[in-house]
């Protein structure tokens, strides 16, 4: 079953198919980037370009639509995880994690910036009102949008992070260096997955582990000191 996700009456059209695909309308000249694993179909009037950018610089092609007069169609999908839509004219000056982006259009390009471990990319609006400017990323669980008040702190896990407002002020712990405390204000999207749970749950098994054999140690140590004066 198709549910349109029509962001704005004029721009790209598209549908989520499932819930792992993305079906993209292209009219005559328009194109999206996108990188060539992920372009699972396409119209016969499509172009696949290879581009170098820094967006999806893994493979990266642009699909475009060579025809004058009929419109083309593109299916998208990382094959594992949800689809999720972000408009840039709300994410705008956004750090997005760059392996959860599966495809762009108009997006102003910038620099990479790796914080918590992890390479994010910077969104950037062109500002131009008439064109609709998207990115389509792939969530491998449930996304907490969390919008944080002025000095206003979440700890959550390196990996989980999606996307921050690049303002918001972060302290990497340094006892657990799988999380980071973010500090606001601003807003930002986490997901929760199983892999995110069983780092949690391994972390915990970890530390339980080593209290065990402290706990171990001080019981033989006890009988040892104890055997020696029984001596």
């Amino acid at each position: 079953m198709e549910y349109p996700q029509n962001l704005l009456t004029q721009g790209i059209k598209f549908s989520i198919i499932g819930d792992n695909v993305v079906q993209v309308v292209l009219l005559p000249g328009e194109q999206i980037n996108s990188q060539n694993n992920y372009v699972q179909y396409y119209s016969d009037n499509i172009s696949i370009q290879t581009k170098k950018s820094y967006f999806l610089t893994e493979n990266q092609v642009t699909v475009l639509n060579t025809s004058k007069d009929n419109i083309a169609y593109v299916g998208i999908s990382a094959a594992s995880g949800k689809v999720m839509i972000l408009d840039a004219a709300i994410f705008n000056n956004y750090l997005i994690k760059e392996s959860s982006i599966i495809a762009t259009n108009d997006i102003a390009e910038v620099g990479q910036f790796f914080h918590f471990q992890t390479t994010y990319q910077k969104i950037v609006f062109t500002k131009d009102l008439m064109k609709q400017q998207l990115i389509f990323i792939k969530t491998n669980g449930t996304v907490i949008d969390k919008d944080l008040g002025d000095g206003e702190s979440i700890v959550v896990p390196n990996n989980s992070i999606l996307g921050i407002q690049d303002f918001i002020r972060y302290e990497i712990n340094l006892k657990d260096t799988t999380k980071v405390k973010l500090i606001g204000p601003g807003r930002i999207l986490f997901e929760i997955n199983n892999q995110t749970m069983e780092n949690n749950l391994g972390s915990a098994g970890r530390k339980h582990l080593a209290k065990f054999f402290m706990a171990m140690s001080f019981v033989f140590f006890a009988l040892f000191v104890e055997l020696i004066f029984d001596m």
